[in-house]
């Protein structure tokens, strides 16, 4: 009947809206998330490095000369080591990858000790300049504010970077910046699973919806057709 068609179009109407409010609060939803994840990620990955970092001692950074002269420097010495027992303990998350110090000599950032064997094609010498630094990192060693940056790519790859500033004991000064690396795939993959999360919700809301809506559409038709049928029998009877 008329009076059923104009039910029916009514719900699909409401169905429409109500589709196009949850995609549209969906696609924001997401990308809350997203930055969400992410920027819980470079917390976690600077709380990594300010562990590492509170176990520098800053008087032995201001033994080196950030050169390959510091290699016959016992406190280089003893800073590689203590990098590379950082490296190892954190490796086995399977997400790190780089544990490093570096300084800054004539305006560029040069590498200090750092958790990778020599024999790595990671691998950088004391005094080996940071060609492609990423934007930031120089500015730690003047303003003393530690950063989470990237993703970014340099020689080596892809990755987020948590650094945080070392301070001299005496003046307070910035001496070093400790940093550490997360490969980028750890963390796109993180983000994604959030992500298919929160899009697997989505799609059983719109499921639902669809499913209640569709409910409402064929009763209201089994009722017209219930209606129209009765008035047929009573007309029959007359």
């Amino acid at each position: 009947s008329e009076g059923a068609g104009k039910l029916i179009l009514f719900w699909e109407r409401i169905f429409v809206v109500a589709l196009g409010v949850v995609l549209l609060s969906g696609w924001f939803l997401v990308s809350w998330v997203e930055e969400k994840v992410q920027a819980d990620s470079r917390t976690e990955l600077l709380s990594m490095a300010r562990v590492v970092s509170a176990g520098v001692n800053p008087r032995w950074i201001e033994k080196l000369t950030f050169t390959p002269a510091d290699l016959k420097i016992p406190e280089y010495v003893r800073l590689r080591e203590q990098q590379m027992a950082f490296g190892r303990a954190l490796m086995p998350r399977g997400d790190v990858r780089w544990v490093y110090l570096m300084a800054i000599r004539q305006g560029k950032v040069v590498f200090s000790a750092d958790s990778i064997p020599e024999d790595d094609p990671g691998y950088s010498p004391p005094g080996d300049v940071y060609i492609d630094a990423p934007e930031g990192l120089t500015d730690i060693f003047y303003d003393g504010q530690e950063r989470g940056i990237g993703p970014d790519q340099d020689r080596w790859g892809m990755f987020v970077s948590g650094f945080v500033p070392i301070r001299s004991f005496e003046t307070g000064k910035v001496v070093a910046v400790q940093g550490v690396d997360v490969n980028l795939s750890i963390f796109v993959i993180r983000t994604f699973k959030a992500k298919v999360q929160v899009i697997s919700i989505l799609m059983l809301i719109v499921v639902f919806m669809g499913g209640f809506f569709l409910w409402q559409i064929r009763t209201h038709e089994s009722e017209d057709k219930l209606k129209t049928a009765f008035d047929n029998l009573q007309r029959a009877k007359e």
